[in-house]
């Protein structure tokens, strides 16, 4: 069969793909990403989906319009702006994952992205440091046992090493 044919909408018949072909090009998928953040992401279409469902607009697939709206929506509900690309970037795997094109990766959601973190900004909150006192407190919650004893010595390690998660 030629290309022009092809072009036509004669395509030749495809071998379909063995189950456990399947199941562990999905099982690779899912380890492209940390468990925490496919859960972060269910939450995130989670609440996509009932957004699009009170705005009775179509969630997949979703238009750009209908994305940007939606960012527009939760910059107001106060959400950080890192959220809101979190959020993207989840209905963006959602429409890849079921064969669309991620609305992601358009021009109006790139735009209004870029609006929320002009808007509202991008710094992230910094927390205060664990002072002497406030990590005695904590050891003090960590009940007597094994649980509790290695949370009392991890924390202990951690403040007289002053080691800390990420940052300069």
């Amino acid at each position: 069969m030629n290309a022009i044919t092809q072009h036509q909408g004669h395509v030749p018949a495809v071998q379909s793909v063995p189950d456990h072909i399947r199941q562990a090009a999905f099982d690779l998928q899912q380890g492209a990403l940390s468990p925490a953040t496919w859960k972060a992401y269910r939450s995130d279409w989670r609440a996509f989906l009932e957004w699009c469902d009170r705005q009775t607009v179509q969630a997949i697939p979703a238009s750009p319009e209908t994305v940007a709206a939606y960012i527009a929506s939760q910059m107001h509900r106060g959400r950080k702006a890192a959220s809101i690309a979190r959020s993207i970037a989840a209905i963006s795997c959602a429409h890849e994952t079921a064969g669309h094109l991620p609305p992601g990766k358009t021009k109006i959601v790139q735009n209004a992205l870029a609006s929320v973190r002009r808007t509202i900004g991008t710094a992230q909150t910094k927390k205060a440091p664990a002072t002497a006192d406030k990590i005695a407190a904590m050891l003090a919650l960590c009940p007597d046992t094994v649980k509790g004893k290695r949370d009392r010595a991890i924390l202990s390690l951690g403040f007289a090493g002053a080691f800390r998660i990420g940052g300069a």
